[in-house]
């Protein structure tokens, strides 16, 4: 699983639970990060579900993501990074929806973390910033940091 090259414990935590309101927190989080970024790309570029406060229901994300996913490769190709990343973020989200929605699991719900972070600027931080809301093992308590 992806996820695991990214934290263990969020892993862990994801397999063992069948919590998918977290998934949602983190998507919104993820969401956000990436709305503040679209600023450059007209209206009609932008998936509904970014502006939406409601986590998004079933939809034909495969075929999205294949989208955003070509607008990406040739914003790369162009050389226009800013474009290029944006698309990118956004291919994510849509892979994320994807995989959550497809025969629901944890593992499913795993991968779908894993893509959903690497929607964000800096997926590293996105996961530390998550693994905070997670109960720790010894303490079951939530962490302090959260970012909601």
């Amino acid at each position: 699983m992806r996820l695991n090259t990214l934290s263990r414990s969020l892993t862990e935590y994801f397999l063992s639970q069948n919590n998918h309101k977290l998934f949602e927190t983190f998507f919104d989080y993820c969401r956000l990060d990436v709305l503040y970024r679209v600023g450059d790309l007209s209206p009609e570029n932008i998936p509904c579900f970014l502006r939406n406060r409601n986590f998004p229901g079933k939809d034909n994300y495969t075929a999205m993501s294949a989208y955003y996913d070509e607008r990406y490769f040739f914003f790369e190709e162009s050389g226009n990074i800013v474009k290029s990343g944006i698309y990118f973020s956004l291919a994510r989200l849509c892979a994320s929806l994807d995989l959550f929605y497809e025969n629901y699991s944890p593992e499913n719900v795993c991968e779908a973390l894993y893509e959903c972070s690497m929607s964000t600027k800096s997926p590293d931080q996105a996961i530390r910033n998550f693994e905070e809301l997670i109960p720790t093992p010894d303490t079951n308590q939530k962490g302090s940091n959260t970012f909601l």
